[in-house]
């Protein structure tokens, strides 16, 4: 009452009692009253029962503690799944990098082997061929390792964009070398056009954009029997709707076509027809893993297929114009020796895989470094005192001190210490920061070809090489393209012969089969004899078929 004495409204929770004796909560305002001069009169009091909005509000508490309870449950739930995530994150990381060094390890005794053997010129043309399809298949074998490790880093997050300066017109007929001797072989006409406004250097993340092009270009002359391959190059220079300028890729083919039910799920992994697969291969990854790259250079990619009659794959990468030209590469020469008015330099190969020491041993060695080589990290260590090599190469994955650990005791312990340049089958790129981090000059992923070795040398020391080009030094096989035309020459049941020998992958039959082709017919003979040779059973079976259709 002395509030509201004073003008102020007392209000409180009160509990009265009724006859019966219950009790019950009331809410009870009192305020004063005064009459119309303004004197005080007296004091009303209102009071109101509460127990409804007291039940409510004991409901919305009992209510936020259990969504409190909820939300804790389920921020500990999310806790453990972001734990659970990062740790199946860690899980695949390892195991790219694993399965990419148990891959690429041997894969670098095959290419590199057959890289030295290729330039031994003691060799027969047959032993060249037989060796070029060794590396092929080596490189093929590498390309289907690749495409998984890809797409393990796509669903790792790992995937980053890479942007350089390229001649554009330079990478689209270097593809279009990669498949021409395939076209030919299967008389396929193969074409790409650029158009006259298209840029010739741009900057883009050129490799992804060439993997592109042969995972498509590949496609559609793997899938297309007769008629031709296409592919357009358009240029779109940046507007108002658009910031960026853009590169419009379009590849056409006249081959079977794809069914309607496989176009939607074409750019998921590992889809293929199942009607097509036993007969031309592949892992179904190509597409999905294009897809990937398209979106990471902000674009899109999209197909249209009519079954039977062909299918057209069309892309739009973002890019921009080049601001200098790409500087040219010493790697289109071979590297023969040593300029002759340098000193010998001193080079340590510390792998310890004999074979791939070894390729790297005899490349340096045949172009006039002195070189030793160690198996181990400690081992490595002990020679770098003694021998104080100017540079070492330096695998990563080695017994007693692995290559990171050699490193940062070889810089820190030596006052001059040499250049080292970190070699690895892992396919991180955590590994090249790691490296790096450690003391590393350089990185180089395996497997590595002869003049990636010279020309991280030459990086970083005073190197001055003697050169000779690459194709002067091998005999080239000139291929004699097989045609149904050619075929034609021959009766419809040795054609059929043909076919089913090169199904059988029978080479005794095929190879008896060019030998009854008479002389007048050597065209024909000289590019059967080609196709066994080089394993190209495929390419027979299908020109055959043709044939025999026709």
């Amino acid at each position: 009452m002395a509030k509201a004495k004073l003008g102020i409204a007392d209000e409180n929770i009160w509990t009265l009692i009724r006859k019966d004796q219950s009790r019950f909560p009331v809410c009870l305002s009192v305020t004063a009253l005064g009459n119309e001069s303004g004197q005080f009169k007296g004091f009303l009091g209102i009071g109101k029962e509460i127990t409804p909005q007291q039940k409510v509000e004991d409901a919305l508490q009992r209510l936020n503690a259990n969504l409190e309870q909820l939300v804790e449950e389920r921020t500990s739930q999310l806790k453990a799944a972001i734990e659970a995530a990062e740790v199946a994150n860690q899980s695949k990381s390892q195991f790219i990098a694993n399965m990419s060094y148990e891959f690429r390890t041997p894969l670098n005794t095959i290419l590199g082997f057959s890289q030295l053997l290729l330039q031994d010129r003691r060799i027969t043309p047959d032993q060249h061929a037989n060796l070029q399809i060794i590396h092929r298949s080596g490189e093929h074998l590498l390309s289907l390792v690749n495409e998984i490790i890809t797409l393990s880093k796509i669903d790792a997050g790992q995937l980053t964009y890479e942007p350089k300066d390229v001649n554009l017109h330079h990478l689209c007929s270097g593809v279009k070398d990669l498949f021409s001797l395939q076209a030919l072989s299967k008389d396929i006409q193969l074409q790409i056009q650029v158009a006259p406004n298209v840029p010739q250097y741009v900057r883009t993340d050129a490799k992804k954009l060439k993997q592109i092009l042969i995972n498509l270009l590949g496609n559609a002359l793997k899938f297309t029997k007769r008629g031709c391959v296409a592919c357009q190059v358009q240029w779109y220079p940046s507007s108002v709707e658009t910031s960026s300028p853009a590169l419009e890729f379009t590849i056409q083919d006249t081959g079977n076509g794809i069914p309607a039910h496989l176009l939607p799920k074409l750019f998921d992994p590992f889809v293929q027809n199942p009607l097509t697969r036993e007969e031309y291969g592949g892992i179904g990854l190509g597409l999905c893993i294009c897809q990937q790259f398209v979106q990471l250079m902000q674009g899109d990619i999209s197909i249209e297929s009519i079954e039977g009659k062909g299918t057209t794959i069309k892309f739009q990468i973002q890019v921009q114009l080049s601001d200098s030209l790409p500087k040219p590469k010493v790697s289109q020469l071979k590297v023969v020796g040593l300029a002759g008015y340098q000193t010998s330099y001193r080079i340590l190969v510390v792998e310890d895989h004999f074979d791939n020491r070894q390729i790297l041993v005899m490349m340096l060695e045949a172009v006039g470094f002195e070189v030793k080589e160690a198996g181990n990290g400690q081992e490595a260590v002990e020679v770098n005192q003694v021998w104080q090599p100017q540079l070492i190469w330096m695998d990563l994955q080695l017994p007693v001190l692995n290559g990171l650990e050699a490193t940062q005791l070889i810089k820190t312990q030596d006052p001059d210490p040499p250049v080292i340049i970190a070699i690895t089958a892992q396919a991180l790129e955590s590994d090249e920061l790691q490296a790096l981090k450690a003391g590393c000059d350089d990185y180089l992923r395996k497997p590595y070809e002869a003049a990636q070795i010279f020309e991280k040398m030459a990086q970083h020391l005073e190197i001055t090489y003697c050169y000779e080009t690459l194709h002067s030094s091998v005999p080239v096989i000139e291929a004699t393209p097989l045609t149904r035309d050619l075929l034609a020459q021959m009766p419809s049941s040795w054609v059929k012969l043909l076919y089913n020998g090169a199904i059988m992958l029978d080479a005794e039959t095929l190879d008896l089969l060019a030998s009854e082709i008479p002389e007048k017919y050597q065209s024909l003979k000289a590019a059967l004899e080609y196709l066994v040779t080089t394993y190209q059973y495929d390419v027979i079976m299908q020109i055959a078929q043709s044939a025999l259709q026709a």
